[in-house]
């Protein structure tokens, strides 16, 4: 004859316990991780600066704000370019801003020919240099370029270039000009789509005996405000007790 089945029941502050138990060590597990992620990014990035190299860092919210517009402020081309872009994508929001310069380069020209002499003229030589730029001078070009990125996922790119005289002093600004989609080209590495919708196979023992089961993987969320990412699921399974229906809420953070 069968004995009848054995269960094990445990007051539900014990499960609430250890559910937080191991809620506590994945936190702690993730921000590990990430700390010692941020750690090799941070010594990566100075050696790449001892190297000369552009690193673009990460910030936050506020601080991009703050970066943007100072550019802005400072820069009238970029600014129209800015406002030209919102009028177009009206819920594009900037993911990045730089500022970048050449500093001084001297200015290399080949030999031209020597023009003929002018007649001369009379009265007084003319107090102002009639050409902007002569070898050896010392010219330098300063970029700024803000990234957008629309809700359908695509990125504004915007800038203004300007070109000035250093050398000889005082500094003089000679060209200055927005970038033209007509002729400016960006091509990015093509992004992983969000995951959607998904199947998960389910499985379960207990004392009865085992199941096997399916469930839906429903569309994660960002819960607002700590930015977590919701992964809610539904399933069933077929036991030998029955039939047990799921659900659940993962939480990645």
């Amino acid at each position: 004859m069968r004995g009848a089945p054995v269960t094990i029941a445990l007051p539900w502050k014990t499960w609430l316990v250890a559910l937080g138990l191991l809620a506590a060590a994945v936190f702690l597990w993730n921000r590990e991780h990430r700390l010692r992620t941020d750690a090799q990014r941070s010594e990566e990035a100075a050696r790449l600066a001892l190297q000369n190299q552009v690193v673009e860092n990460e910030a936050t919210k506020k601080q991009l704000r703050g970066q943007v517009d100072e550019l802005l402020a400072n820069n009238d081309l970029l600014r129209q370019a800015y406002e030209e872009a919102v009028r177009a994508a009206p819920d594009a929001t900037p993911v990045s801003a730089s500022k970048l310069e050449t500093g001084t380069l001297a200015v290399k020209a080949a030999p031209r020919p020597v023009p003929a002499p002018a007649p001369p003229v009379s009265g007084p030589p003319p107090a102002v240099d009639p050409c902007a730029l002569r070898p050896g001078d010392g010219v330098s070009v300063d970029i700024d370029v803000l990234e957008l990125l629309t809700m359908k996922g695509n990125t504004i790119l915007i800038g203004a270039a300007r070109v000035y005289r250093e050398i000889p002093p005082p500094r003089e600004l000679l060209a200055a000009g927005k970038f033209q989609s007509a002729l400016s080209r960006s091509l990015e590495l093509e992004a992983p789509r969000p995951p959607r919708w998904g199947v998960l196979p389910l499985g379960a023992c207990g004392f009865s005996g085992c199941g096997l089961g399916a469930g839906v993987l429903l569309p994660p969320a960002t819960l607002p405000l700590v930015g977590w990412r919701a992964e809610p699921f539904l399933g069933g399974l077929v036991m030998p007790s029955g039939p047990i229906a799921l659900a659940g809420l993962g939480i990645r953070f």
